[in-house]
């Protein structure tokens, strides 16, 4: 499994055939962001994605 860590959340990462799907949990609650693999086409360029956006 695939963790990506920022600030004070980390990301479990799995990998589908047309995204990515970033889950973690913020207060009680679980939270599932899909990003697009034609954004991120691996996982080198999906770390860099989630430290660059202010959305995670």
């Amino acid at each position: 499994m695939i963790i990506i860590r920022k600030d004070t959340r980390e990301y479990s990462i799995e990998e589908r055939r047309e995204c990515w799907v970033l889950s973690c949990k913020i207060g009680g609650l679980s939270v599932e962001y899909k990003v697009p693999k034609d954004i991120c086409a691996d996982e080198e360029e999906l770390r860099a994605y989630v430290q660059a956006e202010e959305l995670f």
